[in-house]
């Protein structure tokens, strides 16, 4: 229990890390999405919300989210924003200062200290190297797959350290967070060796049945791990089946990947030699034997054992040791205060811890707040050009019907991305769009196919203009003339239309079919049906309808089948439906909706 004057410390200290975070992470509120972002936020977005569930439950498997966790992250940020990347950068940043928290938490319970827990939280909290993880929400998979983790080891932590062993309700609860932690990114594999290692360091075992009492939950979590391991390898949309994470166990593969990650860590150009790290793990271990404290024994097995999952594939950069980062500075964070203590020793405690951390935000603030943000060059150059992209897109057309065509006679993006679907699609919110990009196209479309399109873009002096040939309207008068339900029943006031259900509508005058019949002849059904050459829109009660099918009524003259979803949120009772062909449009008739 804090006393009244330790809480003040305590609350500012937390208030005075958390300000230091935001001074120098604040930038990321006014940035836009990265290519990445996009990619991820359509790929959450876009498949069935079941099939991502079930891609979260069924973690031992891989699927097409790749990491299911994080899909939910950015689906549940857009149903609720929209396509704001504001909403989606302030939610990093809450996550990524609860991460601070978890990481004082974790080293106040392993040290006793609750200096070395702040200390720590202010080290580990920013480093330039780690500057994607701040600015770029494309590295939200790193930043949830550390709050996981260490919500996972804090609750082990307060489970041991109660003089407890978790019994079944406490290991299903880690095994809940392991599985989320696992689902954000695979680092979190490492987490039964965490608490091995913090089993053999703090509760050394003292009978043969320590594996079936202390380290019975590290037992489940490695049969978890084995099985999402063999899971993962074994599936057709395994990682591994990508050169860049292929690994090679070996020797040179581990310094070259630990020399990348030393080289972020101090901000130097090229790795650390292998000599000199050697030697610096060495100095380090010995530190922790000769001094035999439990808390720099644990933070070098933790920063030595923790980078498993990436040690021996092509180097990385540091983000992807955000994890392993915590080692490092709980090591750091234990020998600074122990030096404090030793040198201020003739000043009270409060004092001491005042002018510690006071000294270590001035010396690294000025240091860091030069560096970071222009590092992420997605966030600094990439991401203002998706900006413009999607603001000149909007302010050109700032809408369009379900089922649009829309060409690109020319772009901004990349031929070999798929950005600009993704940016269209998710900016305006409709996956039915469909994105047809002519530098993509083998067959380039000729000025008949290009009239079908609903709308044809162009890309000059870097700016979109709009190159739509518009054919001449159809002198028509489209209207419909029937509704059956399915299996051919008619919509009547006794038995109305369903929200959502599909109607089989008749419908007259919708014009020119593809294959072309002759004015006066009937619709062919052999071998295909005549489908309506113009686009078919349905408005229900004024709202557009999903349209699944529209071609000529085989055997019937200027008659046409037209099959429409009754959209979710039409009144009820009678309620107008009208076709629009080309943007020529019928009289409306009325339609019994329940």
């Amino acid at each position: 229990m804090l006393k009244s004057g330790d809480r003040l410390l305590f609350t500012i200290a937390a208030v005075f890390i958390a300000a230091y975070f935001l001074l120098l992470t604040h930038a990321s509120l006014d940035a836009y999405f990265t290519p990445d972002d996009m990619m991820n936020l359509y790929r959450s977005w876009s498949p069935p919300i079941g099939q991502l569930i079930r891609s979260n439950l069924l973690f031992i498997f891989s699927s097409t989210f790749m990491r299911p966790m994080g899909s939910v992250w950015y689906r549940t940020i857009y149903d609720f924003a929209g396509f704001n990347p504001a909403p989606f950068h302030f939610a990093n940043l809450a996550i990524l200062l609860a991460n601070t928290f978890f990481t004082y938490c974790v080293s106040r319970r392993l040290t006793g200290s609750r200096l070395i827990g702040a200390l720590a939280a202010l080290l580990a909290c920013y480093h330039p190297g780690l500057a994607w993880l701040y600015f770029d929400t494309g590295y939200v998979y790193d930043v949830l797959c550390y709050f996981f983790y260490f919500a996972a080891f804090l609750t082990y932590l307060r489970i041991r350290q109660a003089g407890r062993i978790p019994g079944f309700w406490g290991i299903a609860g880690l095994i809940a967070l392991y599985v989320c932690a696992l689902n954000s990114k695979e680092m979190a594999l490492t987490l039964p060796v965490t608490l091995l290692i913090y089993e053999l360091v703090y509760h050394p075992p003292q009978s043969p049945r320590w594996l079936l009492q202390q380290g019975r939950t590290t037992l489940v979590l490695a049969v978890l791990t084995a099985a999402f391991l063999i899971g993962h390898m074994t599936s057709s949309e395994s990682l591994l089946r990508n050169a860049q994470y292929q690994p090679a166990f070996t020797g040179q593969r581990f310094m070259e990947t630990s020399g990348h990650f030393c080289n972020s860590l101090f901000n130097q150009d090229g790795g650390l030699a292998a000599v000199p790290m050697l030697l610096v793990w060495a100095l380090l271990l010995a530190i922790a034997w000769v001094t035999n404290s439990k808390p720099l024994k644990f933070a070098w097995l933790f920063l030595m054992l923790s980078v498993a999952p990436i040690a021996f594939v092509p180097p990385r950069g540091m983000p992807q040791y955000y994890i392993p980062w915590f080692g490092w500075t709980l090591y750091l964070a234990v020998v600074l205060v122990s030096a404090t203590e030793y040198l201020l020793r003739r000043l009270p405690g409060p004092v001491r811890a005042t002018l510690l951390l006071a000294a270590v935000a001035a010396t690294l603030f000025p240091l860091y707040r030069g560096i970071g943000f222009a590092k992420v060059t997605e966030v600094t150059l990439e991401a203002p050009e998706m900006r413009l992209i999607v603001n000149q897109l909007h302010g050109l057309r700032p809408s369009f019907p379900p089922r649009a065509r829309i060409l690109f006679l020319n772009d901004p993006v990349r031929a070999d991305v798929f950005d600009l679907l993704f940016m269209i699609r998710s900016s305006y919110g409709d996956n039915t769009l469909r994105v047809d990009r002519l530098k993509t196209m083998t067959v380039p479309p000729d000025a008949q196919a290009q009239s079908e399109y609903d709308t044809v873009l162009d890309y000059r002096d870097k700016r979109f203009i709009d190159a739509t040939q518009h054919p001449p309207k159809l002198d028509i008068r489209p209207v419909f003339t029937e509704f059956y339900h399915d299996g051919w029943t008619p919509v009547t006031p006794s038995h109305p239309a369903k929200r959502g259900e599909i109607l089989i509508a008749k419908a007259a005058d919708l014009g020119p079919t593809r294959p072309e019949v002759p004015a006066g002849a009937p619709f062919p059904s052999q071998p295909s049906f005549a489908q309506v050459r113009a686009r078919v829109d349905v408005l229900v009660d004024g709202k557009y309808a999903e349209v699944t099918n529209q071609f000529g009524w085989p055997g019937l003259v200027n008659l046409y089948r037209v099959d429409f979803r009754v959209p979710e949120k039409v009144s009820g009772g009678l309620v107008k439906a009208e076709l629009v062909v080309q943007g020529a449009s019928g009289p409306a008739s009325m339609l019994y909706v329940q």
